[in-house]
């Protein structure tokens, strides 16, 4: 999707006014084709634990009331290996993404996924309002951001934001480790492609390999996964934001 750099951005829409029916706060099924909301993700109604996660079900809720208010197509969207759509839906009304709706409702967190970094700073702004009036899922512990600096408190195989001050980044072997802590056997790292960060450096003035970073307090989201400590991989340059 072009980078239009903003939630109010002159669209091209389909011109007919679509229902559906939300099969999550981020997955719709419209008519025969299945649509999933980019740079967001929704409390899951059936992970594998077979459990809804908490919120859930309110998430699939909130969209489904944006669904039967009427929503347009974009038009130019993304498939991906379920043969499912992914990109923006407009509501009718007013032509403001969905996408907004539930972040600014607290029904969904923002996951960088597109190449429109504007939408996505927008988004990541209605989600610090959200997070800041504790609204939505915001008002649950089980989606409190982690502190870098409790790495035995960051929850490991779920979509988690986790914040804290940078110790230190360093190249090794083609990828960059983003530190915040002595140990990285116990402590919670971040780490990138170096190829990657090299990209990412000069828009985002992380410096060489990701060495401006030390010392600056960040917020990581993305997938946390146990290498040694918790860690997160990046494959987007707005998984990392600045918090100071």
């Amino acid at each position: 999707m072009a980078d239009r750099g903003s939630l109010a951005a002159d669209v091209s829409l389909s011109g007919e006014v679509l229902h559906g029916e939300a099969l999550s706060g981020a997955v719709a099924r419209i008519g025969e084709k299945t649509y999933v909301l980019s740079d967001i993700i929704a409390p899951a109604i059936a992970p594998l634990s077979a459990k809804p996660a908490p919120y859930a079900e309110a998430a699939r809720r909130f969209l489904q009331s944006v669904l039967d208010e009427g929503v347009a197509t974009e038009g130019a969207y993304a498939s991906d290996r379920w043969g499912r759509l992914a990109g923006r839906l407009l509501t009718a009304r007013d032509r403001g993404a969905v996408q907004a709706k539930l972040v600014a409702a607290g029904a969904a967190r923002v996951r960088p996924m597109s190449g429109d970094h504007g939408f996505i700073r927008d988004l990541l702004a209605m989600e610090v309002e959200a997070r800041a009036r504790r609204v939505g899922l915001w008002s649950l512990n089980a989606y409190a951001v982690r502190a870098a600096d409790a790495p035995r408190r960051i929850p490991v195989g779920g979509f988690e934001i986790v914040e804290g001050v940078v110790r230190q980044a360093a190249r090794r072997r083609g990828r960059v480790y983003i530190n915040f802590g002595a140990d990285y056997r116990r402590d919670f790292t971040v780490t990138v492609k170096a190829a990657a960060m090299k990209r990412w450096t000069a828009p985002l003035n992380l410096g060489e390999n990701g060495d401006a970073l030390a010392g600056r307090r960040v917020r990581a989201r993305g997938a946390v996964q146990r290498i040694n400590g918790p860690s997160i991989e990046l494959d987007h340059e707005l998984q990392l934001e600045f918090a100071d």
